[in-house]
């Protein structure tokens, strides 16, 4: 609570999935701009819990936050539907989530997500623990997690996908 206040965080950009969003809504409620992101949600195992309410639904829950939600990533319904996403196309999420996030203006920025995607996708071999040559992460993430870190991109580091 109090912890994540002094983090001044410029901006918050969570899965569609209802516990990241409410995770999300909780425990920033102080950060006005709240992006909700297809491309954050955990990886599609088939499984009713890795499906996600309507964008409507999702807008009507978000009503009643303190915040503005922005919406513009997400499709009307979930675009997966009842089937398995590949590892690949999972990985492809991520690098097309650190593309967005490198290219915001907001130098503090809380991401709620997955541990799958965070794991594998950002800080797995193909993501910016191989990109940014260092290892940040001494092992997986943990259920409910906050952790903080610095993340420093040059020019170079910029052009992830």
């Amino acid at each position: 609570g109090s912890n994540l206040r002094r983090l001044n965080v410029e901006l918050v950009a969570t899965s569609p999935l209802r516990r990241a969003i409410e995770t999300a809504a909780l425990s920033f409620p102080q950060v006005p701009s709240l992006h909700v992101l297809e491309n954050l949600r955990e990886r599609h195992s088939g499984r009713a819990c890795d499906c996600r309410a309507s964008r409507a639904e999702i807008a009507a829950t978000l009503k009643h936050t303190r915040c503005l939600p922005d919406l513009s990533g997400l499709q009307s319904e979930d675009p997966f539907g009842a089937g398995r996403e590949s590892t690949s196309a999972a990985e492809t999420r991520a690098r097309l989530v650190l593309a967005w996030l490198t290219s915001r203006p907001e130098k503090i920025i809380a991401v709620v997500s997955h541990r799958w995607l965070l794991d594998k996708g950002f800080f797995g071999p193909r993501g910016l623990q191989l990109q940014m040559g260092v290892s940040i992460l001494p092992h997986g993430f943990g259920h409910c997690e906050v952790r903080a870190c610095a993340v420093t991109l040059d020019d170079q580091d910029r052009t992830v996908g």
